[in-house]
């Protein structure tokens, strides 16, 4: 018989995040194309999350296949002064789907080490405001409510995560 969905995930790690990314947003894609909208901006303010995850937990060094836990992404992210988000001054996430304090923590990082500061002075501002953009739209409560996004709120999300996607490799 075969095994139950979640019975095959794969344990969390970069490359399923990377993955995750593209599956979904070929999901959102369809559902965009297909007008539902709603649906549509609550799997890409998820592609935009796995991806701001996927990035910043690769170029903190974490292999391909290792395995992520929730632990470890509080350490980055969280509240508590003793995170890496704290560490930057930053005032860290609430909860791990903060898409904002994710943006902010991978700018930080990637400025405090100057091997890994991004080539371009704009890129961590454009990426900030198309995470913004996202984020005004965009929870993890989505699911539970029955409001219906307008065509401008897809668009936006849409070609902010876009950009994302488009740009995941130099993010």
């Amino acid at each position: 018989m075969p095994r139950f969905l979640p019975d095959r995930f794969a344990v969390e790690c970069v490359r399923e995040f990377e993955r995750a990314a593209d599956e979904r947003h070929a999901d959102a894609t369809r559902l965009a194309d297909a007008g539902r909208r709603t649906g549509a901006i609550y799997l890409y303010g998820y592609v935009v999350e796995v991806l701001l995850k996927a990035a910043f937990l690769r170029l903190a060094g974490h292999a391909d296949d290792e395995p992520i836990s929730i632990g470890v992404l509080w350490g980055y992210v969280g509240q508590k002064p003793t995170s890496m988000a704290r560490s930057f001054g930053l005032p860290g996430a609430k909860n791990l789907h903060d898409l904002v304090a994710w943006a902010e923590l991978l700018v930080a990082y990637r400025a405090s080490r100057p091997a890994l500061v991004y080539p371009d002075s704009w890129f961590g501002k454009v990426l900030a405001r198309n995470v913004l953009v996202v984020s005004q739209r965009w929870t993890e409560g989505l699911r539970y409510h029955k409001n219906v996004a307008y065509e401008h709120e897809l668009v936006a999300v849409r070609t902010a995560c876009k950009w994302l996607f488009d740009r995941r490799t130099e993010l």
